[in-house]
């Protein structure tokens, strides 16, 4: 018999679940058009481990402004 188990890594967010949906709902940003790119650099990064993923995003992500700024940790506070 197959093993049904899953290996999730989502993380349960309780009471602020409510507040995240609102926010992504509200703002798109589940939308392709804000996804897209990101999910264009899982695709190439390929990671197995979230510790892989981190350190390519912060060596390759680019804010898509006229004058593209660096991506850094500083930057989403």
């Amino acid at each position: 018999m197959p093993d049904n188990s899953s290996d999730k890594v989502a993380k349960a967010f309780g009471k602020k679940e409510k507040v995240l949906n609102f926010t992504s709902n509200t703002y798109h940003l589940t939308r392709p058009k804000k996804v897209g790119a990101v999910m264009e650099m899982i695709r190439e990064c390929q990671p197995t481990v979230f510790e892989d993923w981190e350190k390519f995003y912060f060596e390759k992500a680019f804010t898509k402004t006229k004058k593209p700024i660096k991506v850094t940790k500083e930057s989403f506070r």
